[in-house]
């Protein structure tokens, strides 16, 4: 597949998110709530997907990456609560089929689960079940979009290690080591 042919593919995704999810009020429909959680699952996956992988597409991008892109990030890892995974867990406590649909999700930080659903359920007061149905409910519906899958394949693989590299944390270092090196292979 040649890259104008990536590129035609990136531009009707964004183009069909535009018309469909931000403007679907000009379209005289709602939006559903599985469409927006699909959305902001998506969402998180490109914005990764540019930040570790960004740089091959040039100096811009890189630049983009190691400025701005990458400490936000790093700004939102510091926050007691991430922002979109907040909104998304807040769409599925929405939604009626959270605790009933079963989730074979292979990787599950049990220290995470809890210290995030402490936190989310003493933000939103909801008991501290529900959250951990939701987590568990978004952690199968982001193996949908393939990617969040295989990093928890990986996650599951250096488990043991001191400081798993495909933790968040992990990703920022990893991303910016490809961006340095993508940009010494432009200079």
């Amino acid at each position: 597949m040649s890259w104008s042919c990536v590129h035609e593919k990136i531009v009707m995704y964004v183009y069909f998110f535009y018309i469909f999810v931000l403007n679907s009020h000009m379209l005289n429909r709602e939006i559903s709530l599985m469409e927006l959680i699909d959305f902001l699952i998506l969402f998180h996956v490109i914005i990764w997907i540019i930040a570790i992988l960004g740089g091959i597409f040039g100096k811009a991008i890189i630049r983009f990456n190691v400025l701005i892109l990458l400490p936000c990030i790093y700004l939102f890892q510091m926050l007691p609560i991430h922002l979109i995974i907040l909104k998304k867990i807040e769409l599925i406590l929405k939604t009626t089929n959270y605790k009933k649909t079963p989730c074979k999700a292979i990787y599950f930080d049990k220290c995470y689960e809890e210290t995030l659903a402490q936190k989310i359920s003493e933000k939103l007061s909801v008991p501290k079940d529900d959250i951990v149905f939701a987590i568990r409910y978004l952690k199968c519906k982001e193996y949908d979009y393939v990617i969040p899958y295989y990093i928890d394949v990986l996650r599951q693989r250096f488990k043991d290690s001191f400081m798993n590299p495909f933790s968040a944390q992990g990703f920022i270092i990893i991303g910016y080591i490809l961006n340095a090196l993508f940009y010494l292979i432009y200079s």
